[in-house]
């Protein structure tokens, strides 16, 4: 549920100030990595608690959550909505990557990366991606 109302917020957020700074393309892609940055952070902050081993009670982990959808969506629109003219055109391609990336990144996750390299070393990778994918802005 944290997940859910983090991704409501993130989109409603990112989309209210991307649409607000339409013309200025500096600010927007400052919005993107900021965003990127964001997750390397969590991604970070994720691996230190797995290293000292603290436990997390339930309010963390709704709280970790919720930050994780509101990241995940705030991409999603950033990627919908950076230096596209007719977003009708963008929109279908885009969902159809986020639908192959969530499959392949279950399946990988789950099936691969968790059971063999463990929790740390999968933590890592996804902030290897995240910083990766700042380059990119």
């Amino acid at each position: 549920m944290s997940f859910m109302a983090g991704l409501a917020s993130g989109a409603l957020t990112v989309n209210k100030a991307m649409l607000r700074q339409v013309k200025n393309q500096k600010t927007l892609r400052l919005y993107g990595a900021s965003l990127l940055i964001g997750f390397c952070i969590l991604c970070i902050f994720t691996e230190m608690k797995i290293i000292k081993s603290t436990s997390s009670g339930l309010a963390m982990l709704s709280f970790l959550m919720a930050i994780t959808g509101f990241l995940v969506a705030g991409i999603f629109t950033h990627a919908s909505l950076y230096e596209v003219g007719d977003q009708k055109k963008i929109v279908s391609p885009l969902y159809s990557a986020d639908l192959i990336g969530g499959f392949i990144g279950s399946l990988l996750g789950s099936l691969i990366l968790i059971p063999l390299a463990g929790m740390s070393v999968t933590a890592l990778i996804i902030l290897l991606f995240a910083v990766l994918s700042l380059t990119l802005i």
